[in-house]
């Protein structure tokens, strides 16, 4: 087991790390450490972690206590931070991140290795001299800048600190799966130049040692490596995912190398995997910030680089197009608190929040009003961490302005408010003082009118304009059929714009407008608009004025329909109180007659007791009682109209039953089975009934039987009896008021029944039943 000794000032961290590397690592066993109790720590730690969060402890205390073996610097800071570092003596850095533990835990395993087994072969002099100029070579490998520098680096020490004069560094080609060497010492370019000018594939024995990763001590490796000549005893050691490492003795005769030489070439190559490491990084980094310079000079978007000192967003810099969308120059912002330049203090509090999120490492994207020099603007931010891992406070602010797609939003809104306004007006005058009381604030419009079609008089009628309109050209005219441009839209039906006003009329042009918009509304009249600035309007605008012409025109539609609909029921209304007068007229003016004539037939009839007259009294009779049913038909035709009363679940059965007692039925039988139940005026419905009944009553015969039930789809009713029925010829004819085929009726039975059900949105059709008389189907559905 490899024992750690984890050392930091902040007790919270301290102990949130231990426990991290624990988690981490179940080989490495992890004792925590204040840089106070440091000395009493020391015993026994293979490696030293100097958390450099919140501890100012020094590489020098650490050796100053007594302790030779590797110590690693661990924390946030910026690789040119950590690699001060490893200039005051630490062994190695490691950068705090996301798999900052995983990595951390892995290099304390390295090192304690290398150090442990170089401590089992005796410390001396010569060996502590040696691990000294390693650590010193540590901090060169830390500064290089790519590949080749750490190759170079790592060569050079071998050769000259390690004592083995023949060294080759492989780097792993990706592209081509192959070790490539791209360093080697002089005596190896002289001895094995082979070994220099080849590359080694997945089938050659160099890149099986890369594959397994594991350092491995060779009497003599150059089978592995195809050598014609003895390389002799050679040491090699992978570099983890970059490549090889293969250091060994010019002196071919000598076979052996001391043991130490194993673990010293260890430490070296761990030290040149986190060279590598860094510099890949580092190399990422680099052109990730040449990209977004490209960008930060390039983009029309407004870019601000700020530095967060104490929490707060400090500019450091911003791009060309930051002047020109927020007309501040970058002297004016550079070093100045961005959110005290371009943030409202109603917008503070949220722009604090985006500062916290930004510092943390997040990436914002929100919609946000910021502050110009010309005034408020809508803007998409987006905040990008300059180093996502969070070892930087730099962020850049990017803004994209949307204040024109925002306004197009809000006018949208608002014409959809003023689409539910203009429903519920009445009239169209009330349409257009709808219309035009919001066209300003909505479109930002000063000038605006709405004409009208006047179908008397053939012009286009001012119903509705703006005060400005007014007061801009005075008094406006209507345009009489052909007269003028506004004219011209309404017949043509298409929308007409001029960008300047002298394109109309030169007059016009000196009442100081400049461009015009007439927009028609169909068949109903003409939107116009009108600005003081030549060339104003532009594809939004038609798209805007377009939509609200169209719920304007939908609007209007409305009102005239609902004028048509109130005009009809004004005039149903006057028609019914005539009906209504003509009931009255009906039922005193030929009803008291019909009475008094019957008074009279009774008083003839006493007086004249003879069988030769009583022929004749009984035709009167019969005329007297045609003439009261048919009076009583004109009532109910009069009285009832086309309309209906309060529908609700009507029982066509017991309805049917009911209807059946009131007429005089004789011997005539009613059965009903499986009525429905339908929604309707029961009333009108009773009257259909008994409509039905009695006309089969008067012409199916005194012992007829009518039959009531539901039809067999389930869509309404039918009443059926076993008449004499009613001749095909005749059927589309029966429901004529006045029509009748038996010298008795009146015919308006059937009239009746048809004006009913056309009030409920029924139909009703005449069939033969299945004894050959009548059947009315009432479809209800």
């Amino acid at each position: 087991m490899t024992t750690a000794l984890y050392v930091s000032g902040d007790d919270e961290r301290r102990r949130s790390i231990a426990a991290q590397l624990r988690d981490a690592a179940d080989e490495i066993v992890v004792r925590e450490a204040t840089p106070d109790g440091l000395t009493n720590g020391l015993a026994g730690a293979d490696c030293v972690v100097v958390d450099i969060v919140a501890t100012e402890l020094s590489h020098a205390r650490v050796r100053d206590s007594g302790y030779r073996g590797p110590t690693i610097a661990y924390g946030p800071e910026s690789y040119d931070a950590l690699e001060r570092r490893t200039r005051d003596g630490f062994t190695d850095v490691v950068r705090e991140s996301d798999a900052g533990p995983a990595v951390l835990a892995d290099r304390i395993a390295r090192h304690a290795a290398a150090g442990a087994d170089s401590e089992s072969s005796g410390q001396d002099r010569a060996r502590e001299e040696t691990l000294t100029r390693l650590h010193e070579t540590n901090r060169e490998l830390l500064r290089a800048e790519d590949t080749a520098d750490v190759a170079e680096i790592t060569v050079r020490t071998a050769s000259e600190v390690l004592e083995l004069d023949v060294a080759v560094f492989g780097a792993y080609d990706p592209d081509a799966r192959s070790i490539v060497p791209v360093e080697a010492s002089e005596a190896a370019r002289e001895l094995v130049p082979e070994l220099t000018t080849r590359s080694y594939g997945p089938e050659t024995g160099a890149y099986d040692l890369f594959d397994a990763g594991d350092s491995r001590l060779f009497e003599d490796a150059g089978e592995r490596f195809g050598t014609s000549e003895p390389l002799g005893p050679t040491i090699v050691v992978p570099l983890g995912r970059h490549g090889l490492l293969l250091v060994g003795d010019a002196d071919t005769e000598r076979r052996t190398i001391p043991p130490e030489a194993l673990d010293l070439t260890r430490l070296l190559a761990a030290n040149a995997e986190t060279a590598l490491d860094r510099a890949e990084r580092e190399a990422a980094l680099r052109a990730e910030r040449d990209r977004i310079a490209v960008l930060f000079r390039n983009t029309s978007d407004a870019i601000v680089d700020v530095e967060y000192v104490g929490g707060d967003p400090v500019v450091r810099s911003t791009n060309p197009a930051f002047e020109s969308v927020f007309g501040y120059e970058e002297s004016h912002v550079r070093g100045e608190n961005l959110d005290d330049v371009i943030v409202s203090s109603d917008d503070r509090e949220t722009a604090e929040h985006y500062n916290r999120d930004a510092v943390g490492g997040e990436r914002i994207e929100r919609e946000v009003r910021r502050e110009t020099a010309d005034g408020t603007r809508d803007f998409l931010l987006r905040a990008v961490p300059l180093d996502p891992d969070g070892g930087t406070n730099r962020v850049y602010g990017i803004y994209t302005d949307i204040t024109e797609r925002k306004r197009h939003e809000r006018t949208l809104n608002s014409l959809h408010e003023t689409a539910r306004q203009l429903m519920r007006a009445e009239t169209p005058k009330g349409v257009a003082e709808v219309a035009v009381d919001d066209i300003e604030d909505i479109l930002g419009y000063p000038l605006y009118s709405i004409r009208l079609y006047d179908e008397e008089a053939d012009e286009l009628a001012l119903v509705a304009a703006s005060d400005r309109t007014f007061e801009a050209l005075g008094e406006r005219p209507s345009f009489p059929r052909g007269d003028g441009v506004v004219w011209r839209t309404f017949e043509s039906g298409d929308p007409a714009v001029f960008d300047s006003v002298a394109e109309i009329d030169e007059a016009y042009a000196r009442s100081g407008i400049g461009s015009v918009m007439y927009v028609p509304l169909g068949d109903h009249g003409v939107l116009s608009f009108g600005v003081f600035e030549p060339e104003t309007f532009d594809e939004s605008d038609m798209h805007l004025t377009n939509l609200l012409a169209a719920t304007v025109e939908a609007a209007l539609d409305r009102a005239e329909r609902t004028q048509l609909l109130r005009s009809r029921e004004a005039e149903l209304e006057r028609q019914n109180d005539r009906l209504e007068e003509f009931a009255s007229v009906v039922s005193h003016d030929l009803r008291n007659p019909l009475s008094v004539a019957r008074g009279y037939l009774e008083l003839a009839n006493d007086a004249c007791d003879s069988p030769e007259t009583d022929e004749y009294f009984e035709c009167i009779e019969r005329a007297h009682e045609r003439m009261a049913r048919l009076i009583s038909d004109l009532l109910s035709l009069a009285r009832q109209g086309h309309t209906v009363g309060e529908t609700e679940q009507a029982p066509v059965g017991e309805l049917a039953e009911r209807s059946w007692g009131v007429i005089t039925s004789g011997d005539a039988e009613l059965r009903v089975a499986d009525a429905p139940t339908v929604e309707a005026d029961p009333e009108r419905l009773t009257t259909i009934l008994e409509n039905l009944f009695r006309n089969s009553v008067e012409h199916g015969g005194d012992a007829v039987t009518v039959r009531v039930g539901a039809l067999d789809d389930g869509d309404g009713f039918f009443v059926a009896d076993d008449g004499v029925g009613i001749p095909e010829s005749d059927r589309e004819d029966v429901f004529d008021r006045g029509f009748s085929t038996g010298d008795d009726g009146t015919g308006f039975g059937l009239g009746i029944v048809r004006s009913i059900v056309d009030a409920h949105d029924w139909d009703v059709v005449l069939t033969e039943s299945e004894t050959g008389g009548t059947r009315f189907e009432i479809r209800t559905e």
